[in-house]
């Protein structure tokens, strides 16, 4: 029986297992409009062969574009810890691992749902290919995004075009203390900007492509990339923030939102890191991508999540820590968060090109620690950003058309339309008024109903059950972060 069930399995581009991989592998050409080739053709059969194995018990796997590719989840090198004080990382290492604990406020009202790819705040996510530069990939996209945030304010001739597709080859090629495909990370990299030696400008993608071939281990050209834009255009996009140890200073563009390797992210830290996608800028994060098969064959068709490994351990204990630094292999970047199927997701970019998941994105429950992608959350301010804006004025219409967009149930999605979760600060004076009038003429209303009661009482009559119309006197407003149950 079991068997049976199995061999009826009808996945997409109509392949089942009752039939040879080489007919598969026919049919995932045809149906993606692939080119063949014999060494497409093994890492294809490879695949199918992992996702016959899982298929049963992965409601979100089934034959995917990627599937003939190498998908790269190694790549990033895990940092020492930082210790905090007061806003100070105070164990900058040569001016290295150095940042500042969140210097924006949380925003009281947010938006119900964002997605800055839709908002025009990053780019199509491309792939790494066979190397391990996730590192790069959620950089970069830091750096887009302050500079799509920015743009009035980039008028040179190099960004005429409205260009912002940033080179991740030259950010491989020029950091000092990554090793090109085997490993970086975003603490680094934001470091190595603000050190200036080296890394002294974004650079454009259109200058220096990324493609698999340029990002083969073995045919590496190991020497420094010279930028081919002119000096009056170097540009570091982000705000820099002035950090002080033991005397000496420096300055650093790296945010401190949450990090802990062991504890998902707080309530707070959730709020925190809403605000900054309804500001419009995006969150870089970690998460444990190489130990789940499943992840490899993500349709975008719902949301998607493993529990973090080793989570049966003790928090503390020296196997979980163990466990956990081993498996925090991939960088990805926070772009948004709504609902999908009815679950509270994080919308999250990911560096497998846009063929995988949906659209190049992927859709983790929020609070679930899936994938242990709620440990890590870091950013940088765009260097225009004003301080004291709240939420960005135009957030997108979250109309993707397909069966990968977030939908429109309980939490219906933003249409531009000034929509928020949460109430505001303080309330209009005329809306105080109105509200102390009505709180009067309810007490007076609850007064005669109780006086009314008990004259009907002593006459013997029976109260029938009434009704009471209250007029509402101001617009409904939605509860805080931390009311009505609200997944944050």
């Amino acid at each position: 029986m079991f068997r049976l069930v199995i061999t009826c399995l009808q996945l997409n581009c109509n392949i089942t297992q009752d039939e040879s991989c080489d007919i598969s592998y026919i049919k995932f050409v045809s149906c993606f409009n692939k080119q063949s080739s014999e060494e497409s053709k093994q890492k294809f059969c490879e695949s199918l062969k992992k996702l016959f194995n899982i298929i049963q018990t992965c409601d979100t796997c089934d034959v995917i574009s990627t599937m003939d590719q190498v998908l790269n989840t190694g790549g990033l090198i895990n940092l020492p810890r930082r210790k905090s004080a007061g806003n100070a990382i105070t164990d900058c290492q040569d001016g290295l691992y150095c940042n500042i604990i969140n210097p924006l406020d949380t925003i009281s009202q947010i938006y119900e749902s964002v997605d800055l790819l839709e908002a025009g705040l990053v780019t199509t996510p491309r792939a790494q290919g066979n190397c391990g530069s996730c590192w790069a990939f959620g950089t970069t996209a830091a750096l887009e995004n302050a500079m799509l945030h920015d743009k009035s304010h980039y008028t040179g001739t190099i960004w005429e075009q409205n260009n912002y597709d940033l080179s991740e080859l030259y950010l491989v090629m020029n950091s000092q203390y990554s090793s090109y495909c085997k490993g970086g990370n975003f603490i680094v990299a934001i470091n190595e900007y603000d050190l200036g030696s080296v890394l002294k400008t974004v650079e454009l993608e259109t200058n220096f492509v990324y493609t698999t071939w340029t990002t083969e281990q073995s045919k590496f050209n190991v020497s420094k990339y010279t930028p081919k834009i002119q000096v009056s255009d170097y540009t570091l996009p982000y705000k820099q923030y002035t950090v002080s140890d033991g005397g000496s200073s420096t300055d650093t563009g790296l945010i401190y939102i949450y990090q802990e390797s062991y504890n998902t992210f707080t309530t707070q830290a959730r709020k925190e890191i809403k605000s900054y996608l309804s500001r419009g800028i995006v969150v870089i994060g970690t998460m444990a991508a190489g130990f789940s098969d499943s992840f490899s064959f993500y349709t975008g068709q719902s949301w998607t999540g493993e529990s973090c490994p080793c989570a049966k351990y003790s928090e503390g204990t020296s196997n979980y820590v163990n466990c956990i630094q081993k498996y925090m292999d991939h960088q990805i970047t926070f772009v948004g968060y709504g609902k999908k199927n009815g679950v509270d997701v994080w919308v999250v970019r990911n560096s497998w090109g846009s063929d995988w998941g949906a659209g190049g994105n992927f859709y983790v429950p929020i609070g679930s620690n899936a994938f242990c992608i709620e440990t890590t959350a870091l950013t940088v301010i765009p260097k225009y950003y004003n301080e004291n804006t709240g939420v960005y004025s135009n957030i997108g219409s979250h109309s993707r058309g397909s069966s990968t967009e977030l939908d429109s149930d309980s939490a219906q999605l933003i249409a531009n339309d000034g929509s928020y979760i949460g109430m505001p600060n303080k309330l209009p004076q005329w809306a105080t008024v109105l509200i102390v009038i009505g709180s009067i003429a309810g007490i007076v209303i609850l007064i005669s109903t109780i006086c009314c009661c008990v004259n009907h009482k002593r006459r013997g009559y029976t109260l029938h059950e009434q009704q009471v119309n209250v007029v509402q006197t101001v617009p409904a407003v939605q509860q805080r972060f931390n009311g009505g149950g609200r997944t944050l």
